[in-house]
């Protein structure tokens, strides 16, 4: 009873103090959003002073300095939708880029002029949306905003969406890339993820009714790289499958070997580790090339060491053993192994003395050159 009645008391007083904890961490981070929100707002950089007086709102609803930062932003950008704040604009934009173009700017001034400057542009192009403004205009704002600081991830965000909105599904590939790096998680980075996914795909299928294999595949292997939904990974992973086959089975057509043993390879890496799932896609996918495995492997290693790529020599090695070849063809691949190892050694001990060589030899000529010239 004594035991139990301690152990209430400790629990009551670690949740008193955790609850003391919280509350000052959350008026220490009130505090420092409503500074920062205040800065940017002197800085005319509208989008971040918003953000931050949002996330104050959230923090504590209904807190009147947010309130009224939100109130003058609101403001600010009317003014400058009606046209009435354009002196002032004109004006703060030429001062940040004669900052940004002078020689005399230190790089990190130069640089702060550069992100203001981004902003700037940044929110005119937002406003031009807003507005329905020209297409032509909104992204002749973004990529000078992109020019001006490439790591702001929301100008990217805004290309992304403005060359999906307009259908130019490639161009708005390397934008949800670059935002995802900068803006790595988060509400809006989620979606980008998934509408990248969607992209990726609905690219892919394009090449694959024009039967382009190789460039379907580039886009249905990036799709498994954004750790999509398990039923569009599923969906991915058949698609890359089925291109991979086709690419087999054209190259394998033409005798080119080496080639079609690279698309087999990636087959092979696609296999699933789960023994009930790697049987179902066997049979869809793998089951068909097995018959040619191990000839295409053996063939490929031999082009391989010829060419002195003996890390894809082995590579294939290695897929040729795993393929189930026969008992004389294992035995031979398993020597040949041992071989290429060997010759691989000696290559990388004299490639050094060769490249010191012709180092050597060619620091000579320049030289000569220079004294002709004199």
């Amino acid at each position: 009873m004594r035991k139990g009645t301690i152990n209430i008391v400790v629990f009551l007083l670690v949740t008193i103090f955790a609850t003391s904890c919280f509350a000052q961490l959350a008026e220490r981070e009130i505090e420092h959003r409503l500074e920062m929100a205040r800065k940017y707002l002197r800085e005319r950089n509208y989008r971040m002073a918003e953000l931050n007086a949002k996330k104050v709102l959230e923090l504590s609803p209904g807190d009147l300095s947010a309130k009224e930062v939100i109130t003058q932003v609101q403001k600010a950008r009317n003014q400058v939708a009606a046209g009435m704040a354009g002196p002032m604009a004109t004006n703060a934009e030429e001062d940040l880029l004669a900052r940004w173009q002078s020689e005399e700017t230190t790089s990190e001034e130069r640089k702060e002029a550069g992100a203001k400057l981004s902003e700037l542009y940044l929110d005119r192009a937002q406003n031009l949306m807003k507005r329905r403004g020209k297409v032509i205009e909104i992204l002749l704002n973004l990529r000078k905003a992109k020019v001006l600081n490439p790591d702001n991830g929301w100008v990217h965000y805004e290309l992304f969406k403005t060359f999906h909105k307009l259908k130019r599904l490639e161009e708005c590939l390397p934008h949800a890339k670059r935002f995802l790096e900068l803006v790595g998680f988060g509400v809006v980075a989620t979606d980008v993820r998934r509408k990248l996914s969607e992209v990726q795909m609905e690219i892919g299928d394009h090449f694959v009714k024009e039967s382009r294999w190789d460039r379907a595949a580039v886009h249905f292997r990036e799709v498994l790289k954004l750790q999509p939904s398990e039923q569009v990974m599923e969906e991915a992973q058949k698609k890359l499958a089925t291109a991979l086959r086709t690419l087999f089975y054209h190259l394998h057509g033409k005798q080119q070997f080496a080639e079609a043993a690279d698309y087999l390879d990636q087959l092979m890496a696609l296999r699933p580790t789960d023994v009930e799932q790697r049987k179902v896609f066997d049979a869809e996918h793998y089951n068909k090339l097995r018959r040619f495995a191990a000839e295409v492997f053996w063939r490929a290693v031999l082009t391989m060491r010829e060419r002195k790529k003996y890390d894809k020599a082995l590579a294939f090695i290695a897929r040729l053993l795993e393929s189930g070849p026969s008992t004389v063809r294992r035995k031979e691949a398993l020597a040949l192994k041992d071989k290429i190892m060997e010759e691989q050694v000696v290559d990388e001990q004299v490639a050094p003395i060769d490249e010191g060589e012709e180092g050597a030899q060619g620091g000579v000529e320049p030289l000569s050159t220079l004294e002709g010239q004199n």
